[in-house]
């Protein structure tokens, strides 16, 4: 009711200054509201005000109703919710990704540290086999004298 009558003075004395203003000149009335805001009304905004009981009916070009302000103030805080929910989302993501990279760094460490290993062993292994692949010609060319030898005790057997 008070805001009703709040309103209903303001469009009085919009009214009033209206009827008195000049076609040629233009004027204009600021109303701050309750939450910070400001609504500009100019010269032009307004033509008729009704009052029915506790209700006013303003029409014009630029009329906005506390229910209109109300109802768009709702909407906004609506798409802002719905806004904050989706950024809420995509940290949740991005933290979850890091997360995910963060483990994945982890392994990519164990798998260098197990491949390092691994080629040590391959490194160790290639010298044991050329070790050996030396051992086995060092064997035959021991086994090759030692079949010379009998061979040649064998001829001077035979000579006999």
């Amino acid at each position: 009711m008070k805001k009703n009558i709040l309103i209903a003075i303001i469009l009085c004395v919009f009214n009033s200054v209206a009827a008195f203003a000049q076609t040629e000149k233009e004027y204009s009335m600021i109303i701050s509201l309750q939450n910070g805001s400001t609504v500009t009304l100019g010269h032009n905004d307004i033509k008729n005000i009704t009052f029915t009981g506790d209700k006013i009916n303003a029409e014009g070009n630029v009329v906005t109703t506390i229910e209109e302000l109300k109802n768009r103030m709702e909407e906004n805080y609506k798409i802002n919710k719905d806004q904050e929910s989706r950024l809420y989302k995509h940290e949740d993501y991005l933290t979850t990704l890091d997360v995910r990279n963060a483990e994945t760094r982890e392994v990519v460490k164990e798998n260098q540290y197990r491949i390092e290993e691994n080629q040590k062993r391959a490194d160790y292994l290639e010298s044991r086999i050329k070790d050996l692949e030396t051992m086995v010609q060092d064997m035959k060319a021991m086994l090759e004298k030692q079949n010379a030898k009998i061979s040649e005790l064998e001829n001077k057997l035979n000579e006999k």
